[in-house]
């Protein structure tokens, strides 16, 4: 039995000797041949919340297409050709909202353009930005008295991981591997980059290789206290409300589903998570925080972006509660 485990070990040393080795040169094959452009969006976080770079224009490549940002010196993203100070609306979430598979090449309108009906808009949304560093970083945007001319304000909450995102485990640096002070460094070394996300992929802290399917997923909320939840969800919405009574402006709020509440035919398949999702809406309407409400609702079998984890752009209709 000992001669086994002993060659059972080493087979499985040659095993993760032999994936990492085909993950290096993977990684560096896409960089060879997307010199230009970063696998995957670049972005950091200063302790409080997560943001894209400063002032810059960049594009992201993989298998579904080629995507370019331009962003603004308050790391905005402008998804036309307009300035921060232009703009009437300003945008706060994760990368759900920020529109990772769109940008004005294509054909499809970005969802903040279809919902609010036009394209003076300032996106400060990032990946992993939960509801709390959402208004922390809109605090911090507002503190800026130039911005008072911004007529609306819309935060997000993207169900199927702002839900994990809102407790109170949850750490912003266990997620997101590069600091502010990083992100210049990379910027025009995408390859920099790749081995940034190679690290976390071996290491298991920023990134995984196995993504929690859609079970998994659904075990995980299973497994959160229903009341903490909601006092978590309490916290956040009086927040939003004290921020809403400093600024006196009108503030909206957009939710997105799981992505993981759907089989790949787009049907339903967790009646429990749909009736915690209804419950969540009845409720903030009931705290009556916000100007407006759009919900989304899933209209579109081929549902979800290439790395599985974001509804693509022009899969999901916003109604108006």
């Amino acid at each position: 039995m000992g001669t086994f485990f002993i060659f059972y070990n080493n087979i499985l040393k040659h095993f993760r000797f032999l994936l990492i080795l085909c993950l290096v040169l993977h990684l560096y094959t896409i960089s060879i041949a997307r010199a230009e452009c970063f696998s995957f969006i670049p972005y950091a976080h200063n302790n409080k919340y997560t943001h894209l770079p400063q002032n810059k224009n960049f594009c992201v490549k993989n298998k579904t297409g080629t995507f370019k940002f331009k962003t603004s010196q308050i790391h905005s993203r402008m998804i036309f050709k307009n300035y921060d100070d232009e703009n009437s609306f300003f945008a706060f979430g994760d990368s759900q909202l920020l529109g990772i598979d769109w940008d004005d090449t294509k054909e499809v309108k970005h969802d903040l353009e279809k919902i609010m009906e036009t394209k003076n808009i300032s996106i400060f949304a990032s990946p992993n930005n939960g509801p709390f560093q959402s208004l922390s970083q809109a605090k911090d945007i507002f503190k800026n008295k130039k911005f008072n001319n911004v007529k609306k304000i819309i935060f997000s909450f993207n169900f199927g991981n702002d839900i994990f995102r809102i407790q109170k485990k949850w750490k912003l640096e266990n997620f997101v591997p590069l600091k502010t002070e990083d992100l210049n460094i990379i910027m025009d070394k995408p390859f920099l980059y790749d081995l940034v996300i190679l690290k976390g992929v071996l290491s298991g802290k920023f990134f995984s290789t196995n993504l929690p399917d859609n079970l998994e997923t659904y075990s995980l909320y299973k497994n959160l206290s229903k009341l903490s939840s909601q006092e978590r969800i309490n916290i956040l919405l009086t927040k939003i409300e004290q921020f809403k009574s400093s600024l006196n402006k009108k503030i909206n709020l957009i939710i997105y589903p799981p992505y993981w509440m759907y089989n790949k035919n787009g049907n339903v398949i967790y009646e429990d998570v749909y009736a915690d999702f209804l419950n969540l809406l009845l409720y903030i309407k009931k705290r009556n925080i916000f100007y407006e409400v759009f919900v989304g609702k899933l209209n579109s079998k081929n549902y979800l972006t290439t790395d599985k984890r974001h509804f693509k752009t022009g899969t999901i209709k916003f109604e108006k509660q």
